[in-house]
C-alpha cells in the first residue's frame, strides 16, 4: 500500500497539470485566432479618437492577481477558512467603447486550519479551485482617463480538495484523503482602472463568486467569497 501512494499522487499531479496546460492551450488559441483576424490594424487603432479602433474592436490581454476572502460553509456549518491568494490570466474583445467580453483561466485557493488541530472533532481542509470564467463588462469612460465597470459572468471549476481526519480522538492517527470535481458558478462585481493606451489599463477590481456548490469526501460545501485583484490590461 505504501508503494502505491507516491504512484496515486503521482497521477493525481499530472491529472491536474493536463487540465491546466488543455485551459491555457485554449485561451492561447483563441488569442492568436483573435490576432490573425485583426491583421495589421493596430496602427489604425493608435490613430482612431478616444480609444475606438477604425474597425470598432480593440483586443486585449489581462494579467490579475490578489487574495480571496472566503465564505465556506461545511455540511451546512460556517467554517473559519484562512484568507487566501489568487490570479488570474484572461483574454478579451472590446467590442464597443462600453461593452467587452473576456474569457479567463484562474486559480485561487483557502485552508481551514485551527490554531490547535484536533482531527477528530474538527478536520484540516485544504481547498483549491481552478474555474474557467467568461464574463461581460459594461465599462463607463469618464474623462478618457478614468474607467469604471461593472462585470458578470459564470465559469465551471475544477475543485481539490484534501482532508485531514481521525478516527479516533486525539492526534495519534491523522488520515489524509485528496478528491476532486468539476461545478459550475457565476459571478459578479465592479472595478476601476487608470487607462494607459487604447486598451491597456491598470485596474483594481472586486469580484463576487457565488454557488459553488459540490460533495467530496461525504461532506457538503457551499463556497463563496470576494477576489480582490490589481489587474493588468495589455491591448494588442
Amino acid at each position: 500500500m505504501k508503494r502505491l501512494i507516491p504512484l496515486i499522487q503521482g497521477r493525481r499531479v499530472m491529472k491536474r497539470l493536463l487540465f491546466c496546460l488543455a485551459a491555457a492551450a485554449l485561451l492561447l488559441s483563441a488569442a492568436v485566432q483573435g490576432a490573425a483576424a485583426a491583421g495589421n490594424d493596430w496602427m489604425n487603432r493608435m490613430d482612431a479618437p478616444k480609444g475606438e479602433s477604425s474597425v470598432g474592436i480593440s483586443q486585449y490581454a489581462a494579467l490579475k492577481a490578489g487574495v480571496y476572502f472566503p465564505e465556506i460553509t461545511v455540511n451546512g456549518r460556517n467554517r473559519s477558512f484562512d484568507t487566501g491568494t489568487g490570479f488570474e490570466v484572461g483574454y478579451g474583445i472590446r467590442a464597443l467603447r462600453f461593452l467587452a467580453v473576456e474569457g479567463a483561466l484562474g486559480y485561487f485557493q483557502s485552508d481551514h486550519i485551527s490554531d490547535h488541530p484536533d482531527y477528530f472533532n474538527d478536520p484540516v481542509y485544504q481547498l483549491s479551485v481552478f474555474p474557467i470564467t467568461i464574463t461581460v463588462k459594461a465599462i463607463a469612460p469618464i474623462f478618457n482617463v478614468i474607467e469604471l465597470y461593472a462585470l458578470g459572468g459564470a465559469g465551471m471549476n475544477y475543485l481539490m480538495l484534501q482532508k485531514k481526519t481521525s478516527t479516533t480522538p486525539g492526534n495519534t492517527v491523522v488520515n489524509e484523503k485528496d478528491s476532486d470535481e468539476f461545478t459550475g458558478s457565476y459571478h459578479y462585481g465592479g472595478g476601476i482602472g487608470l487607462k494607459l493606451g487604447a486598451s491597456s489599463a491598470l485596474s483594481v477590481e472586486a469580484r463576487r463568486i457565488e454557488n459553488l456548490k459540490s460533495t467530496m469526501q461525504g461532506d457538503s460545501f457551499d463556497i463563496s467569497g470576494t477576489l480582490l485583484y490589481g489587474t493588468v490590461t495589455l491591448g494588442f
